[in-house]
């Protein structure tokens, strides 16, 4: 959650939401940016929710590949 800085109390607010729920698809726009693949990171680490990444599918990969985050690497 360090990673996250100031969003951390969002992020914070939508594990909650997502606790009290049962496992959804959530779909995310700009899926090669750095910090929603970060925020995707976490929530999935948490098997909060299965997510979906919008965009190029090469370039996201590549970005996943890039930061290290290759538990991402199976996402839609």
């Amino acid at each position: 959650e360090q990673r996250l800085g100031s969003a951390a109390g969002f992020m914070n607010q939508v594990k909650d939401l997502l606790k009290e729920n049962t496992k959804s698809k959530i779909i995310f726009t700009e899926g090669h940016n750095e910090k929603i693949l970060e925020a995707v990171s976490i929530i999935k680490e948490d098997h909060l929710i299965e997510p979906v990444l919008l965009g190029n599918p090469d370039r996201i990969q590549e970005k996943i590949q890039e930061m290290g985050l290759n538990h991402l690497k199976e996402v839609e």
